[in-house]
Order: structure tokens, then sequence, then C-alpha cells
């Protein structure tokens, strides 16, 4: 894929994407890091597009028991390799109240991938955070 031109990549989207978003998925950590590398190559071509298709949908595998350990994985090779460009897509959802505390632990793991790219994010993660201990408390 890294040889590609972007007018081939655009060919095959409707190929690369099921694909690339299984892959992430995939209960092998190998597969799962080649697939968030292959969707660094996508998104340098596809742009938002790559995330639209992508990443909701890892968001919603983060619901269910079966898929949430692998899809938070995905979640954190396309964060190591596009910080960026996908945290602003990912934080609305971890962040809606309530916080729940997979939500919390999700919002862990991710910030270990993230590191400096989150600091300008912290207005939106750190005022939930802080009203899910508040409920705690009560």
């Amino acid at each position: 894929m890294g040889s590609a031109g972007r007018q081939q990549l655009m060919t095959f989207m409707v190929d690369l994407i099921p694909t690339i978003r299984t892959a992430l998925c995939d209960s092998a950590l190998e597969v799962r890091e080649a697939a968030g590398l292959a969707f660094s190559t996508l998104y340098k071509s596809a742009g938002l597009q790559a995330i639209d298709e992508i990443v909701p949908t890892l968001l919603h595998a983060l619901e269910d028991e079966e898929t949430s350990a692998t899809a938070l994985d995905g979640l954190k090779q396309i964060l190591s390799v596009r910080t960026t460009a996908v945290l602003p897509h990912i934080l609305p959802k971890l962040v809606h109240p309530p916080l729940s505390a997979f939500n919390a632990h999700a919002l862990g793991a991710l910030a270990e991938v993230a590191g400096p790219g989150l600091d300008s994010h912290l207005s939106t993660v750190l005022p939930p955070l802080i009203a899910a201990m508040d409920d705690g408390d009560e």
C-alpha cells in the first residue's frame, strides 16, 4: 500500500476499508499493528473518509464485551500513527456522560498512546472525568 499512488488507493477503497476495519479488531496483535500502519497509509490518500469509515465501527465495537479489548487496541494502533487526526473523533464518544468505568479505562489506555497529542483536548476530557469522580463520592 505504501508504494501505491493516491488514485490506486482510491480505486480500491471499497475493498480496503472493510479489510482494515476487520484487521484492527483481529485477535492477533501483529495483524492489528499492520492494520494501524495500513490505516495511516490510507489516511494519507483518503483523509477524513478513512476516519469516518473506520473509527465509528471501532467505537461501536467497544460496547461489545467480546470485541472491546481488541477494538480498544485497534484504536490505540491508529492513534499511534495518526493522533492529531483521529483523537477528535474518539474523545466525544468516550467522554459522553454518564462516563462509564470502561470509558474511563479506555481514555487512560488511549492517553498512553496519544501522549502530548492529548494536551489540547484536556478541556474536553477533564470535566467529565471530574464529574464522574464527584458522582462516585455521593
